[in-house]
């Protein structure tokens, strides 16, 4: 609701004569998609528990259809958590299933296609493990929804929705501007994030 407010109060049409509420809550939907995967900070943990000699898995097994990259694989070998490595799938198949009946502890990951991923070498038992992955919000449907990912990163959302209801409106400068501003708030949300890399002020 607090977004449907706002995207009016952008579109100057705070009483919804010239777009319906469902085209907006369309156009947020978009909007916290777009946010979700340009910045990958909606993410989620998911723990799976491999099949002993199958080496391909795709999002859906891994337990969300709203996966769209996986970030980190960690397998656990007994006490110890094995943090896989990213590579192509090239390299999966050259240094780390050189045959095919080769079963071990997974040591890399490989993306393949837009939804599965390629383990290296195959398990060769059920070990479980933990996949850090970036998944898209849950669609807005009710009034009462709320957006699962919190300030600042909510203040890029009602942009894109303007952004794309004047694409519809086929009033192009105006919607490059909304677009824009989209694109300023989520790089202020990004410039937000601590712990990334620590700023060096130089010493008087």
């Amino acid at each position: 609701t607090s977004y449907l407010v706002t995207v009016r109060q952008l579109l100057h049409d705070p009483g919804g004569l010239y777009w319906s509420t469902s085209d907006l809550t369309v156009y947020l939907n978009s909007g916290m998609q777009e946010r979700d995967l340009l910045s990958g900070i909606n993410r989620n943990l998911y723990t799976l528990t491999l099949t002993a000699g199958t080496a391909t898995y795709n999002f859906t097994a891994v337990g969300n259809a709203s996966i769209f990259d996986v970030v980190g694989i960690t397998v656990r070998y007994g006490n110890l958590q094995v943090q896989l490595d990213q590579v192509s799938y090239t390299v999966l198949l050259k240094q780390y299933q050189p045959w095919t009946t080769y079963q071990y502890v997974p040591r890399a990951f490989a993306r393949q296609g837009h939804s599965s991923v390629v383990l290296g070498p195959a398990p060769a038992s059920a070990y479980v493990s933990v996949w850090d992955c970036c998944v898209y919000s849950p669609a807005l449907v009710a009034g009462t929804d709320a957006d699962p990912v919190p300030y600042p990163y909510t203040e890029c959302v009602p942009y894109f929705a303007a952004y794309m209801a004047k694409l519809n409106e086929r009033q192009v400068a105006e919607a490059q501007h909304y677009f824009e501003r989209f694109q300023q708030h989520l790089a202020i949300a990004q410039s937000a994030r601590v712990g990334l890399s620590p700023v060096a002020y130089p010493r008087r």
